[in-house]
């Protein structure tokens, strides 16, 4: 009995890592270079300037400036970070606890979040 639990882990754990790599080789050659993301244009509304440089209009539906996370408050981070994981600060970067909570919740009622 021993033996065959033996084998059926081994043969789910070899699966399991040729199904990983698998994946790998087909997702990590599609995947843009580092530099690609790291050249962001964003869209910026059109700015029109009067003769003494005083902005008359602005055109266009974006409005976004991009900014330094240094210049952000500290209560505008804290904000963002307590209303997304209020745990942030007590895990290394992954919360398992909500992570597991999260996939109890979709096995028991079938939806999301």
């Amino acid at each position: 009995m021993l033996r065959v639990i033996l084998k059926i882990s081994l043969g789910t754990l070899l699966f399991s890592v040729l199904a990983l790599g698998a994946l790998l080789s087909y997702l990590l050659p599609r995947l843009p270079s580092i530099e690609t993301l790291k050249d962001i244009h964003l869209q910026v509304p059109l700015k029109v300037y009067s003769r003494d440089l005083s902005l008359l209009a602005e055109f266009g539906e974006t409005r976004r400036a991009p900014m330094q996370l240094t210049d952000l408050p500290q209560t505008l981070i804290s904000a963002v970070l307590a209303a997304e994981d209020d745990r942030f600060f007590r895990h290394p970067g992954v919360d398992w606890r909500g992570i597991l909570r999260a996939a109890i919740q979709l096995l028991v009622t079938g939806e999301k979040i």
